[in-house]
């Protein structure tokens, strides 16, 4: 098996709803991030991977060690994806044993990368693979490419990827993830509403909420013709909420 990628399978936190989905999926389509993590391998090669984290724990393990557990315990299942049926699945395996990595120690997605890159890095890693679900994809993307840049791992950034699961957790839906992407087109005007996002999610969580609470209030005051953008005078005099 060829050298490859270091590979993160971001955690999930045990006492959140349809962790067992999330991290194994639903055969034989819908592969979740245990599974995701193997093709991955498969297609890419892997020099190390690293699973995380150390956000919760249960009966005394952490959910690192829960993931892991899962994926050792159901590996004879993973060909029931139709993805990895004609995956060589004993080679993986005997390939991984000794490469897999427990973070017990990271508790949010920046520093399982922080740590993870230090780790991939310091294994001369061929690029940085991470696995996730859907909804937490492009935060984890953000929050790679920005940390890489600012270590100048290059060797890393170079072949930056996410391998994206099928599974959310319950009743979350992807295109319910809110971006805020900072304008960059000239004939677009610049909203400012990236920054002031940016400021908010730095907020405490009681902060966080009464925030949400007036800006909702404020949106549920506008007119249909206001929130189509037809109003736009309008709009300008009522002003921004206050939160």
């Amino acid at each position: 098996m060829r050298n490859g990628p270091g590979i993160l399978v971001h955690g999930y936190h045990l006492h959140a709803p349809g962790w067992a989905t999330v991290m194994w999926g639903e055969p034989p389509y819908r592969m979740g991030r245990l599974p995701r993590a193997i093709l991955a391998a498969s297609q890419l090669g892997v020099r190390t991977m690293v699973v995380g984290s150390g956000a919760s724990a249960a009966d005394g393990y952490s959910e690192a060690a829960w993931a892991i557990d899962l994926l050792w315990s159901r590996w004879g299942l993973l060909a029931d994806f139709q993805a990895l049926a004609d995956a060589d699945l004993t080679g993986l395996r005997a390939h991984l044993v000794d490469r897999v990595i427990l973070d017990e120690q990271a508790t949010k997605t920046r520093e399982e990368i922080a740590r993870a890159a230090t780790t991939f890095n310091g294994m001369a890693c061929h690029g940085m693979t991470l696995v996730t679900s859907p909804f937490h994809a492009p935060r984890a993307l953000r929050d790679a490419a920005s940390h890489l840049a600012a270590t100048g791992l290059t060797g890393l950034s170079n072949a930056l990827y996410v391998a994206v699961a099928d599974t959310n957790p319950p009743a979350t839906l992807t295109r319910e993830v809110a971006i805020a992407e900072p304008p960059h087109r000239p004939d677009r005007p610049s909203t400012g509403l990236a920054a002031q996002m940016t400021r908010l999610q730095a907020l405490p969580p009681a902060q966080q909420m009464a925030a949400a609470d007036r800006l909702a209030a404020w949106l549920d005051g506008l007119s249909e013709a206001e929130m189509s953008g037809h109003d736009d005078e309008r709009v300008a005099e009522a002003g921004a909420p206050v939160i």
